[in-house]
């Protein structure tokens, strides 16, 4: 298996895992995937995941593409940077009450206008 071929595979399995974890994501309360619904952990983590997933599928993608003499641009060089920096800030904003910088400290917090949505 060359390189490239290689590269491939690995294109289409994270494409394929980022899909399904979107979609699991998505459907994880009708599945019984959710443990409560006041804590959405599962949700989180494959909505984290599947983005994770997709921007490496992508950057292989784009990498793979490119003519392997081409010297490197600074556009490119800028994009990899923001789309992995735009990924690192989607991570941290999923996950700012478990890491403890959000609003809401804990897992027995009293979201804001739950009462209006019950």
């Amino acid at each position: 298996m060359t390189v490239a071929q290689l590269r491939r595979s690995l294109i289409i399995a994270l494409s394929i895992i980022g899909l399904l974890l979107v979609l699991a994501s998505l459907l994880a309360q009708p599945l019984g995937l959710q443990p409560n619904p006041r804590i959405r952990r599962p949700a989180d983590d494959g909505l984290s995941g599947s983005v994770t997933c997709l921007t490496f599928a992508a950057y292989l993608y784009l990498y793979s593409i490119r003519p392997p003499d081409a010297p490197k641009s600074l556009q490119a060089d800028v994009g990899i940077r923001l789309s992995a920096t735009g990924l690192v800030l989607a991570l941290a904003a999923g996950y700012a009450d478990l890491l403890g910088f959000g609003t809401h400290i804990g897992p027995s917090f009293e979201r804001p206008l739950s009462a209006r949505c019950k």
